[in-house]
């Protein structure tokens, strides 16, 4: 089965892609950074209490604005591979059916 985008997908992909590295590189650096100066406080024990831990990330911030980005970088992703396929749909659940679908073995669900 070929699942090759076309180029302009791709290139909208690609895009999403290098935002996702961004934010996970450069944007989790700051947030990484304050993170291990605050751990270096702490012991053992705190830093495996899931409440201690809460209390530090929930309001911080850069990391809601971090883990923000990547949930929607992320939902953009998958969006750009469905824009992407979505000329070729039919052919591709043609082809995903197969010419005799086995009554036991997985079935293809029409609701997907």
């Amino acid at each position: 089965m070929d699942l090759t985008l076309s180029r302009p997908a791709q290139a909208r992909l690609d895009f999403v892609e290098g935002l996702k590295s961004f934010v996970s590189t450069e944007v989790m650096a700051g947030v990484k950074a304050d993170f291990a100066a605050w751990a270096d406080e702490r012991d053992a024990a705190a830093l495996r209490d899931r409440q201690i831990l809460a209390a530090r990330l929930e309001p911080d911030p850069r990391y809601q604005a971090s883990r923000g980005l990547q949930r929607l970088s992320q939902e953009a992703m998958w969006a750009e591979v469905a824009r992407g396929l979505e000329p070729r749909r039919a052919a591709l659940e043609t082809e995903m059916r197969g010419d005799d679908q086995a009554d036991d073995g997985p079935a293809f669900d029409d609701k997907l």
